[in-house]
C-alpha cells in the first residue's frame, strides 16, 4: 500500500486516471442515492404498481354497480388515490383538478402518466358504460421532495466542479513552468522554477533549473575566458607600445595605429564583461540627456554636426545615469548612423514615455536585412561579412551599447529594412 501510494505521489497520470475513476465512481453513487432516496419514495410507485392493479377488481366491486359517486367519495378517503367517473348519468370527480380522461394518453394497458406539474399514474377500467380512472397520488398531496433530475442536475455539476479544481490543482505547476521557461529564456538565467512535487512535472522543473544551471555556468565560463584572455592582451599590447616608442616616427605609424586598435578591443571588451556582470557597478548620478547629446556631439562629431538632428518633443526629466558610459552609448550609436547612414541627416529623438525616457537614433541608409537584426548586437558580428577596415568597425560597438542599456535596466531594439534605413532604440527606466 505505501509502494502505490508513493508511486500515486510521484506520477501524475496516475493520479489523473484516479480522478476521473472518482468521478464515475460519484455518479454511480449519485445515481444509486437518488434511486434508492428519492424514486422510491414517490407514492404512485409504492401504490399504484405495488397494490392498485392487484386490487383494481376489488376496488371496482366497491364502486357498486353502476358505480356510485358517495362510495367512490368513501373510497378515496380510506386509500391515497383519486378517483373519477364518466358515464351516461354524467361525470363526477373526487378534486376539481382531475383532468378528463380524453386528454390522457392511455396505452393498451389502461394505463397513464403525467410529469409536466407533478408525476402522477392513471388507471382507466370500463364497468357497464362507466369509464372508471384512478389516479394516484392524490391531487392534494404535498410533495416535499425535489425532482430527482434536479437532484441529478445539481449534484453532477458539483461533482464536475470537484472534478475540475481537483485537475487544475494537479496541473497548477505548469503555470509556473511556462513563466519560469519564458524568464529563463529571456535571459533570467540565474531564475529557478519552484520544485513542489515529485511527479512528473516536478521532475520536469529540476530538469530545466538543471539546463538553466549549466547554461548559467557555460556561458560564465565563456565570459570569464574572454575577460581573462582580454586581461592577459593588456600587457604584451603595452610592452609593444613602450618598445614602439623607441623606434623611428616614420617606420611607426602603421604598427601605431594598430596597437590603438587592438587596444580599443580589449578595452571594449573588458567593459562589456564588466557589464554583464551581476555586480557590475555603475556611476549613477542625476544627468540631463539632452545635454549629454550635446556634449558627445561637441566633442565627438562637430565637423559633422550639420548632419545631426536632435528633436526634443518635451522636457525631458533627469535620470540615475553612468555619465561616462552613457557617452560611450551615444558615441557608438551615432558614428554607426553617420557611418552607414548614406551621407543623408541623422535623427535624434528624445521623448518622456510612462516607462522613463525613449531615445532614437534614425539614418536613411541601406537598411539591415530582417534575418540579421537579431544577431547585430553580438560581439564581433557584422552585416559585413568580409571585415574590410573601408566598411566599418570590427562589430564591438551595438554589442557595448546593448551592455550598457542593459546594465542600467533598460533596453535596446532596432527598427531596419532595406533602403529605407535603421533606426535604433533606447528605453532608459526612471
Amino acid at each position: 500500500m505505501k509502494r502505490l501510494l508513493a508511486s500515486l505521489r510521484r506520477s501524475l497520470f496516475a493520479r489523473l486516471v484516479l480522478i476521473f475513476v472518482a468521478t464515475a465512481i460519484a455518479f454511480g453513487a449519485l445515481k444509486a442515492v437518488t434511486d434508492t432516496f428519492v424514486e422510491t419514495e414517490r407514492p404512485y410507485r409504492q401504490l399504484v404498481r405495488a397494490h392498485l392493479r392487484a386490487y383494481v377488481d376489488y376496488l371496482l366491486g366497491d364502486l357498486g354497480s353502476p358505480p356510485d359517486g358517495e362510495r367512490a367519495l368513501a373510497l378515496t378517503h380510506q386509500a391515497p388515490l383519486d378517483i373519477r367517473l364518466e358515464g351516461p348519468q354524467g361525470t363526477w370527480s373526487s378534486h376539481p383538478d382531475f383532468p378528463d380522461s380524453r386528454v390522457l394518453d392511455f396505452d393498451a394497458e389502461g394505463q397513464a402518466r403525467t410529469w409536466r406539474q407533478r408525476p402522477r399514474f392513471y388507471l382507466r377500467s370500463e364497468r357497464e358504460g362507466y369509464t372508471v380512472v384512478f389516479a394516484s397520488p392524490p391531487f392534494g398531496y404535498d410533495f416535499e421532495r425535489p425532482h430527482s433530475r434536479h437532484i441529478l442536475l445539481i449534484g453532477s455539476l458539483v461533482i464536475l466542479l470537484c472534478c475540475y479544481l481537483a485537475v487544475r490543482r494537479l496541473f497548477s505547476p505548469v503555470r509556473l513552468l511556462r513563466d519560469g521557461v519564458q524568464r529563463i529564456g529571456a535571459g533570467e538565467l540565474q531564475h529557478r522554477i519552484a520544485v513542489r512535487r515529485s511527479d512528473e512535472l516536478g521532475e520536469l522543473a529540476s530538469a530545466v533549473n538543471a539546463m538553466a544551471g549549466d547554461v548559467e555556468q557555460m556561458l560564465e565560463s565563456k565570459r570569464q575566458l574572454l575577460f581573462a584572455i582580454s586581461h592577459e592582451l593588456r600587457s604584451p599590447i603595452t610592452r609593444a607600445r613602450l618598445a614602439v616608442e623607441l623606434l623611428e616616427e616614420t617606420d611607426t605609424r602603421a604598427l601605431r595605429d594598430d596597437l590603438d586598435e587592438m587596444e580599443r578591443i580589449v578595452a571594449d571588451l573588458l567593459e562589456g564583461e564588466r557589464l554583464s556582470s551581476r555586480h557590475s557597478a555603475l556611476q549613477r548620478e542625476p544627468c540631463d540627456l539632452p545635454a549629454l547629446v550635446e556634449a558627445v556631439i561637441d566633442e565627438s562629431f562637430a565637423a559633422q554636426r550639420e548632419r545631426l538632428t536632435l528633436n526634443l518633443q518635451q522636457p525631458v526629466p533627469a535620470l540615475s545615469l553612468d555619465a561616462s558610459r552613457i557617452k560611450v552609448l551615444l558615441r557608438n550609436l551615432l558614428q554607426n548612423a553617420l557611418t552607414y547612414g548614406g551621407g543623408e541627416n541623422v535623427e535624434i529623438n528624445l521623448a518622456e514615455v510612462p516607462d522613463g525616457v525613449r531615445l532614437q537614433i534614425s539614418d536613411r541608409g541601406d537598411g539591415i536585412p530582417e534575418d540579421e537584426l537579431a544577431k547585430v548586437t553580438e560581439p564581433f558580428y557584422r552585416v559585413d561579412p568580409s571585415r574590410h577596415r573601408g566598411t566599418g568597425g570590427i562589430g564591438l560597438g551595438l554589442y557595448l551599447s546593448r551592455r550598457i542599456v542593459e546594465a542600467h535596466g533598460g533596453r535596446l531594439t532596432i527598427r531596419s529594412a532595406p533602403s529605407e534605413g535603421t533606426t535604433v532604440e533606447v528605453l532608459l527606466p526612471r
